[in-house]
């Protein structure tokens, strides 16, 4: 069987449209997945009520209890199809909460259709969605600061929903301040740099309990990049965390059986 739920969308700071994604998915031959954009379920709407010319759901809402049987989109015509059982692929409802932690990685998984019907839950994202063109005005004002032209429309406008640094580090790029947006990130937006400005989500336990509260299931995002060690682990998991995140393609294998034994023994 074959997954993958830690995906992101251009409604975040992913590649692909949701659309287009389900395109390159079928390609891979995945069974299940999940879209987790960074304080955003914008996905989940485009693919409930995709844009003209689709005429109907490219998912059957009323399946979301669970998993959403994803139908087929017929290449070229704007229609949409079922697929048959053996070509179809499933979704888990999720989305990636980023923490205010030093460390910039902790971020906070959530799965669960509860998490998309849940006005409250919504209105959580959105303040957290808040603070991030928060804090992108601060670092626009420090980049103009150091006598770099760069405004903070030009950085919305990359954003199709949930703002963030890769965001600005492609205007960088795309004005030739930086070759790439890793480089940028290097130059100026990583912690210690001259335009760094520090997080401003919520603290980890905080996005434990709003996703805990709609009904999720909440799951530590890539321990080993975030480097959490086990004081913190038995924190989290005593604020309600659900589980942890051990395959992720930067960790290594040791960090891979670290943290399957550490899943073990806290029983996530």
């Amino acid at each position: 069987m074959l997954v993958d739920f830690h995906l992101h969308t251009d409604f975040s700071d992913g590649t692909f449209a949701p659309l287009a994604l389900l395109d390159e998915l079928k390609k891979l031959n995945l069974d299940y997945f999940s879209i987790t954009d960074h304080d955003s379920m914008g996905a989940y709407r485009e693919l409930l009520y995709p844009p003209s010319p689709q005429p109907s759901p490219l998912v059957d809402s009323a399946s979301l209890t669970t998993t959403l049987s994803i139908v087929e989109r017929v290449e070229g015509e704007g229609r949409v199809r079922g697929s048959s059982l053996e070509s179809r692929i499933k979704l888990i409802t999720g989305v990636e909460i980023n923490t205010n932690d030093e460390s910039e990685t902790l971020h906070i998984l959530g799965y669960g259709h509860s998490l998309l019907a849940d006005a409250g839950f919504q209105e959580t994202l959105k303040d957290f969605r808040e603070a991030r063109k928060k804090r992108a005005r601060a670092i626009v004002m420090k980049l103009n600061g150091l006598g770099i032209a760069v405004t903070f429309a030009e950085v919305e406008a990359r954003a199709r929903e949930s703002l963030g640094r890769p965001h600005i580090a492609d205007v960088l790029a795309g004005k030739g301040i930086a070759t790439t947006r890793k480089e940028a990130f290097r130059r100026f937006l990583l912690r210690g740099r001259s335009a760094y400005v520090a997080p401003l989500g919520p603290d980890p336990g905080e996005a434990i309990r709003a996703i805990r509260l709609a009904g999720g299931l909440a799951v530590l995002a890539h321990p080993g990049i975030a480097r959490i060690d086990e004081r913190r682990l038995n924190d989290f998991v005593a604020q309600g965390l659900d589980g942890i995140e051990v395959y992720y393609p930067d960790h290594t294998q040791a960090q891979v059986q670290d943290d399957l034994c550490a899943a073990r023994k806290y029983g996530v």
